[in-house]
């Protein structure tokens, strides 16, 4: 079987076809970043530029109204003086997880704000933000 594709001078076998096509085709894409939308069609290019907004109910934070144990409304744990037994009242700090905050604490001396609790290994941004009306730096 002739596969010359018309020209005489170039015969292609099997196994380079597929990596022509990958080479002259698909791997130049992988070059174009912002500007491959220019090659979308309008409506794909609107969807491609349209913002998204993230938005959580309250049914989707794991803190909520009467999520603490005897909370008052101004209970705040100072994260820099509290016990392992006081960090592991807040909601979603379990021992292993106030254990890391008091070695933190202790390694490299108290916080100086409450954001950088983020730092503590295996304590996330969003549970930060979900521990943030709790917590303190005194």
């Amino acid at each position: 079987m002739d596969k010359s594709f018309g020209f005489k001078h170039l015969t292609i076998t099997t196994g380079a076809f597929p990596a022509l096509i990958l080479f002259f085709f698909v791997l130049p894409l992988c070059f174009l970043g912002p500007t491959a939308c220019a090659l979308l069609s309008p409506s794909a290019r609107k969807l491609s530029e349209a913002k998204t907004d993230v938005v959580s109910t309250p049914s989707d934070l794991a803190v909520t109204q009467g999520s603490l144990p005897n909370e008052s409304s101004n209970l705040r744990v100072n994260i820099n003086k509290a016990t392992q037994s006081e960090l592991e009242r807040l909601p979603g700090i379990g021992p292993a997880l106030a254990a890391r905050i008091i070695e933190y604490r202790q390694r490299y001396g108290p916080f100086r704000r409450p954001e950088e609790i983020i730092l503590v290994r295996g304590f996330s941004e969003r549970r930060f933000y979900q521990l943030k009306p709790y917590i303190t730096v005194e």
